[in-house]
């Protein structure tokens, strides 16, 4: 299964699990349970970088993908990328997501809202981006293009493409009673619906985050609203609930990935046994040999 496109499938899940450790629980606790960042200022700016590294990842990841499958399906007759180019853009992807959230970094801090009057008397912290002009709207700006309507664009492009050149040539081959090559643009087809789920996914699931994003720049009144931070967790929760999306997809609709994931599972379950089973014959023989030893030095009854 060591191919270019579950190189970076693999790389994309390395993120969703990044997103689940590192963001997830901090980022629900101090919102809706705590109300406040208790966690200090190192994890302030290590959760809200690698939060929006990890985003970035699965995005330009899902751009990656598509780029590749375009290529191989609309060209197939140019060379095709290979597992070591497959780990340099692996590596493109991670210096050009910490390159564009490097800002983030800088910026995250904890501090106390001195107009709060509960956040004061009780030295409770946030964590938030603390910016000294007006850039941070044309940031934002940059990073809602770059991380979701420049993916979405470019997915849509490619796998329109893709679907036209595949629907069509599986009709025609259909007629020609090409039972090989229609098996396998079966095949393709369905990689290529799996694919267009995942990105329908991600492009729902962050929809709901961006317009909030959007409309809180336009209208900075709507934090004075008093479920504000509710509605923030709410849609929140439904983008980071992407990083969970992924995995069912591909269990539902791979078959190859879901038989070597059975296997594996099998294997380790068969591995356990094999364990328990040995442990279970060395106890045996253990008893056996105390019990030998103690009949042929006990005595009393002669």
């Amino acid at each position: 299964m060591r191919t270019v496109t579950n190189y970076l499938i693999t790389n994309m899940a390395v993120g969703d699990l990044l997103m689940t450790v590192l963001c997830v629980p901090f980022t629900s606790s101090s919102v809706i349970l705590l109300q406040h960042w208790p966690f200090g200022s190192v994890m302030c700016w290590l959760v809200s970088f690698s939060q929006a590294v990890t985003v970035f990842v699965s995005a330009f990841s899902l751009i990656a993908i598509s780029v590749d499958r375009y290529r191989a399906i609309i060209y197939p007759l140019q060379p095709r990328v290979t597992r070591q180019h497959a780990r340099l853009v692996i590596l493109l992807i991670w210096l050009l997501a910490g390159g564009t959230c490097l800002p983030i970094a800088v910026t995250s801090r904890t501090w106390i809202p001195q107009r709060e009057r509960h956040y004061r008397l009780n030295e409770y912290y946030v964590c938030q981006e603390h910016w000294e002009s007006d850039s941070r709207q044309y940031y934002s700006l940059s990073v809602m293009l770059l991380q979701y309507f420049l993916p979405v664009l470019v997915l849509m492009y490619t796998y329109g493409r893709i679907a036209v050149e595949v629907w069509g040539k599986a009709s025609a081959l259909f007629e020609q009673n090409d039972s090989r090559e229609a098996r396998l643009t079966r095949t393709r087809r369905k990689v290529i619906l799996m694919m267009v789920i995942c990105v329908a996914a991600f492009t729902l699931a962050w929809l709901p985050f961006h317009v909030f994003e959007i409309t809180t720049q336009i209208y900075p009144s709507a934090f004075e609203w008093p479920h504000i931070k509710v509605l923030f967790w709410a849609v929140h929760a439904v983008a980071m609930s992407h990083c969970c999306m992924n995995p069912v997809i591909y269990f539902t609709m791979n078959d190859k990935f879901r038989e070597r994931l059975l296997e594996s599972l099998g294997r380790e379950q068969s591995r356990v046994t094999l364990e328990c089973q040995q442990l279970n014959r060395m106890a045996g023989a253990s008893a056996r040999s105390t019990y030998l030893n103690s009949v042929k030095y006990d005595t009393s009854g002669v």
